[in-house]
């Protein structure tokens, strides 16, 4: 929840500034926040996915395809 938190603030601290809207390195920021704090390889390559213009359902789809039952995180 603190990593949603964080981001939601973040994002809307650059959309609520007009000065930083249009700023590229505010964005590469957010995203390299969110970047960090990505733990499995394929969270990361989800993201990294997405952020190339792949639809989010066929990056989900396509990290569920390469996952085993080794990576899977359990809480």
């Amino acid at each position: 929840m603190t990593l949603v938190a964080k981001t939601l603030n973040f994002l809307t601290q650059i959309l609520d500034d007009p000065d930083k809207t249009n700023v590229q390195e505010e964005w590469i920021k957010l995203q390299n926040m969110i970047r960090s704090k990505y733990t499995l390889d394929a969270d990361q390559q989800i993201f990294e996915d997405v952020l190339n213009g792949m639809p989010v359902e066929e990056a989900l789809k396509a990290a569920a395809e390469k996952t085993t039952e080794n990576e899977i995180e359990f809480f």
